[in-house]
């Protein structure tokens, strides 16, 4: 997928939060790719005869690469994928509405925060429809606290349980690009 979407120029997401950022934590459970697991899992909540969702793209050539690729690894579970590409300028407005069981994104914002937009539930962006009380509590929480040691517990804490209850399948993170003068002094890039 990090092929198709980014010329190879990203790596495998593991958080919504991206890995830049320094409430990352990258202790996060993961979820590796395993067949024999997701048969097991479907199997097991009595859905292995198969079932339909709806995927919402946001249009672009790689994008519809990416959807493609999800739809043919779904479908090798009997789960049939429909597609629909929109704008990015139509995007949200069609996912509050639609509903979609899944929907794409990725996001280009320079603080954690963003995950309240994604997860917290009655935001516009969130599409897992989780009624989750105690994420929801700790992503107000958050967003009220100047203490960053505070913030960062918070924050790790609301990875762990995002990952733990699988509310989001993460695909992958870009690569950016970053210039400083080379008298520019104390910048770290990793």
């Amino acid at each position: 997928l990090i092929k198709l979407a980014v010329g190879g120029q990203g790596k495998p997401a593991t958080s919504l939060v991206a890995s830049a950022f320094g409430a990352y934590d990258p202790n996060v459970q993961k979820y590796p790719y395993n067949f024999a697991k997701a048969q097991s899992l479907l199997r097991a909540a009595g859905a292995d005869k198969g079932f339909t969702v709806d995927y919402l793209n946001i249009e672009g050539p790689e994008f519809d690469l990416v959807a493609q690729s999800v739809q043919e690894d779904l479908s090798k579970l009997g789960i049939t994928m429909k597609i629909t590409s929109v704008p990015v300028a139509q995007w949200a407005a069609t996912g509050q509405t639609q509903k979609p069981a899944i929907g794409f994104i990725y996001y280009t914002y320079s603080d954690p925060d963003i995950i309240t937009l994604l997860a917290q539930t009655g935001q516009p962006f969130e599409w897992a429809y989780h009624g989750d009380k105690t994420l929801d509590g700790w992503l107000s929480a958050q967003r009220l606290t100047f203490d960053q040691a505070k913030r960062r517990a918070l924050l790790y804490k609301i990875q762990e349980r995002i990952n733990k209850m699988a509310y989001y399948l993460y695909l992958w993170e870009g690569f950016y690009s970053t210039a400083a003068r080379n008298n520019v002094k104390n910048v770290h890039i990793d």
